[in-house]
């Protein structure tokens, strides 16, 4: 759920410092926001999910799942050419710290 919430923050980062067509940003933002949605739910409904203990097993492949689906996502998004290399190397750069970072 983390993973795809700092998606969120990063597309509104983009959003104020980059020149994007807004129907993408719209686009990407609501499937983002419909994912969380999701999680939360799937997270509450789950006695395993429980983000109690920020160290869960649980927690951390679906961490990494999120954080490789936005792998894929922006990947996609520069080979049709929607963001350039440049863009798509910061993107990376910023999932793979968030991939370092300790849970909470």
């Amino acid at each position: 759920m983390r993973g795809t919430e700092r998606a969120l923050e990063r597309l509104a980062e983009i959003d104020q410092t980059s020149i994007i067509v807004p129907w993408l940003v719209d686009r990407l933002r609501a499937t983002y926001e419909e994912r969380l949605g999701r999680l939360r739910e799937s997270v509450h409904d789950d006695p395993e999910c429980r983000l109690m203990d920020g160290d869960s097993l649980a927690f951390q492949r679906l961490r990494g799942q999120l954080i490789d689906a936005e792998r894929d996502t922006v990947v996609a998004m520069r080979n049709r050419g929607e963001i350039s290399e440049e863009v798509l190397h910061k993107l990376q750069q910023d999932l793979d710290l968030e991939a370092l970072q300790p849970l909470r």
